[in-house]
């Protein structure tokens, strides 16, 4: 579902003739996977082999950091190892792997209960809850679009 969203915010983009970060290719993510310390989950890793970093009305989806690439990206790129060093400096978001961000809301996954949420931002409270990735990207991409 989400991915129609995301389709009709790739085609908005490319009518300003901008486009969208390509996918981390296989290499880029096996040195990122091995380099990295953060459990990642792999539903999201197969999102960055689509799309490395998003970035479209506020919305940011982390990728992998530019350390880790080969190819220069269509947009500026939020680094994922580089960005949850910064959100665990507090202790309380150490349970969390930010996966992205909104003017007020960060996104991210629980390595303990394997899902996923949208946190306030600043605050860190709950907003909401997703079971899995697909429903937390559907409520990001619509919200992004709207």
């Amino acid at each position: 579902m989400w991915q129609n969203y995301f389709q009709k915010i790739k085609e908005e983009k490319e009518s300003y003739n901008e486009n969208i970060n390509n996918g981390a290719s296989t290499n880029e993510v096996t040195n990122f996977l091995n380099d990295s310390q953060l459990s990642v989950p792999l539903e999201y890793i197969e999102i960055l082999k689509k799309c490395n970093g998003f970035e479209f009305n506020g919305f940011i989806l982390y990728g992998i950091d530019s350390k880790y690439l080969a190819q220069i990206t269509n947009q500026k790129l939020y680094g994922l190892i580089e960005l949850n060093q910064i959100w665990h400096e507090e202790k309380s978001n150490l349970q969390y792997i930010f996966l992205g961000e909104s003017n007020i809301s960060f996104y991210a996954y629980s390595p303990k209960g394997k899902n996923y949420f949208e946190l306030d931002n600043p605050s860190g409270s709950v907003i909401q809850s997703f079971k899995t990735l697909d429903d937390m990207l559907y409520k990001f991409f619509t919200d992004a679009i709207l």
